[in-house]
């Protein structure tokens, strides 16, 4: 799996040793970030013997060691002395215990790189608290989706809706310093996460928080992990006083006071500051020169918005060809990440023509019935990015159809996007190696000489935009629907009844499709007699009201992740 770029991100991890529970959570994060991730990792230990612990990490990681002799875990001052070690534009302070699906993740450092936010949580929703049961098989798979609520556990044990303050947070580096750094007047355990997100906004900063949940990894807490710590009443008072300023002057002022805040500034201002400013122009320079690089190439940029996907079943040679012209004419118009997946009894792709392509990415499931529905859930397991598309391997988009998508990714309010008018335009075979070297589509409705237009006016299959998020909340696909026939139509059902806002597009741009041959022995499903069984199961569906949908999708959730 190529590894995600997160090379101007820094991730600082403070950290202190006081269980066997603590390490393996370290040795878990780290492997997780790693694995997912081409980044920069930084590690801080604090311990009170001057005998630091994590010493050899020092050969693949960025690390720092406090020893302090008044025995408290001091997170505050082992984070500043990590940001003071840091080069990159992007910041994360990071717990040693928790974890987050990659593309929380991404989401968030995309956020601070559009400067959308100053500072961004890559969760929302609330907090999982994960048994110790699953290090385990999360350290052997690195796959969250394993988690399950064991029976036996209370739903006040498994999640916590208020504690979503912590864990981790992306930062600008410009933030860390107008922020004040980390406030090292707290000490030990409680409130200081909830005291740095009101002084960011405070000094003017903008929060974000990414859709989705946090894993914390459960472990031994000792007396300095709860409220009941020497220093947590001192904490409380810290951040009363900190309230009680009017004015981001006299906060600041009062920072100014102590040596600690003192010794930093000056620190940042003489070391890195420099630095940063010459990173930070490096990378606006890049986001221009991608920009006109894309207008000479005429490519709209979904890279960090859209993941392509292509489910594939060889049938017939005319398959095989319309995937390669499918990619080739993706290639030519998107910046994607695009993945291809591929089911069947025997592999047929020839994925060696695309495998040096940046973004692309191909899976083979070995299955010897084809499922459209369950080959689409595993390839959406791989998606890290806030939308993905699914593409069959016979359409091809317009340029009026990526520009408008484009113009509806950053809508928040939108779940679901039919980026056509209902209408099928029917592409003759004859015309395959005319779209080998046609730009746009479009051009072969001025001179295709046999022009068929299907009626489709509620169709919303070959191609739709969907939100990840909103897509798996809602169920994901229904794999009670084999091989081909009303699988799109019902999964588009069930999320507009769910409440999701699904629109389509004001284009009158038809899908173009590529017609083919079709194996009805192989491929058909009415050989099977599924078509009359997956129309009356559409029906049925139709008839729920919204809690029975809720209830079904529950089911689909369960039985799909």
């Amino acid at each position: 799996m190529k590894k995600i770029d997160l090379t101007d991100v820094t991730f600082c991890i403070p950290v202190h040793l006081d269980s066997i529970h603590r390490k393996q959570n370290l040795e878990l994060i780290l492997k997780f970030l790693r694995y997912y991730f081409d980044t920069n990792i930084a590690v801080g230990e604090i311990t009170y013997d001057s005998k630091p612990k994590l010493a050899h990490l020092q050969k693949d990681y960025m690390y720092v060691h406090y020893d302090n002799p008044e025995k408290f875990f001091h997170k505050t001052k082992l984070l500043n002395m990590l940001y003071l070690k840091t080069e990159t534009p992007y910041v994360f302070s990071y717990d040693c215990d928790v974890l987050f699906p990659p593309q929380q993740i991404v989401k968030c450092v995309t956020l601070l790189r559009k400067r959308i936010y100053d500072a961004c949580l890559p969760f929302r929703d609330y907090t999982i608290h994960v048994p110790r049961q699953f290090y385990k098989v999360i350290y052997e798979t690195l796959d969250l989706s394993r988690i399950k609520k064991p029976d036996d556990l209370a739903d006040n044990e498994w999640k916590n809706a208020s504690q979503v303050d912590g864990l981790a947070l992306g930062l600008t580096q410009k933030m860390i310093f107008r922020m004040g750094f980390e406030n090292e007047n707290f000490k030990s355990w409680g409130p200081e996460d909830s005291e740095r997100l009101y002084r960011i906004q405070f000094m003017g900063g903008k929060i974000g928080k990414v859709v989705g949940v946090g894993y914390h990894i459960n472990h031994f807490r000792g007396i300095q992990s709860t409220n009941r710590n020497a220093f947590f009443k001192q904490n409380e008072e810290e951040f009363k006083k900190i309230k009680s300023f009017k004015t981001p002057v006299s906060l600041t002022k009062y920072l100014e006071s102590f040596s600690w805040y003192r010794e930093l500034a000056k620190a940042k201002h003489n070391t890195n500051q420099p630095r940063l400013e010459i990173l930070h122009k490096e990378s606006e320079k890049r986001d221009v020169s991608e920009v006109k690089q894309q207008q000479r190439n005429e490519r709209f940029d979904f890279y960090d918005k859209v993941t392509f996907i292509i489910p594939f079943h060889y049938d017939t040679d005319d398959r095989l060809e319309n995937v390669n012209l499918s990619l080739d004419y993706l290639y030519k118009n998107v910046n994607a990440q695009i993945f291809v997946g591929e089911m069947g009894a025997d592999q047929y792709f020839e994925s060696d023509m695309h495998k040096n392509k940046s973004g692309f990415s191909y899976n083979f499931y070995k299955e010897d019935v084809f499922s459209k529905t369950k080959l689409i859930n595993n390839l959406i397991k791989e998606v890290y990015t806030e939308f993905f598309c699914l593409h069959d391997v016979d359409i091809f988009l317009t340029h009026s159809q990526f520009k408008e998508t484009l113009n509806y990714l950053d809508n928040t309010l939108i779940d679901a996007i039919i980026p056509y008018n209902g209408l099928y335009l029917e592409i003759p075979r004859h015309y395959k190696d005319v779209i080998s070297n046609i730009d746009d589509i479009k051009k072969l409705d001025e001179f295709c000489s046999y022009r068929f237009l299907k009626e489709h006016y509620l169709g919303t299959g070959a191609c739709i935009f969907f939100r990840r998020d909103s897509f798996i909340e809602s169920g994901m696909m229904n794999q009670f629907f084999k091989k081909w026939g009303q699988e799109d139509d019902e999964v588009v059902y069930r999320m507009f009844t769910l409440g999701n806002n699904i629109i389509r597009m004001k284009t009158n741009d038809p899908i173009h499709h590529l017609m083919h041959k079709i194996d009805k022995k192989g491929f058909g499903y009415q050989e099977h007699n599924l078509s009359n069984i997956q129309q009356e199961e559409l029906r049925r569906i139709k008839t729920f009201t919204y809690g029975e949908m809720r209830i079904y999708a529950n089911k689909l959730i369960k039985e799909n992740i």
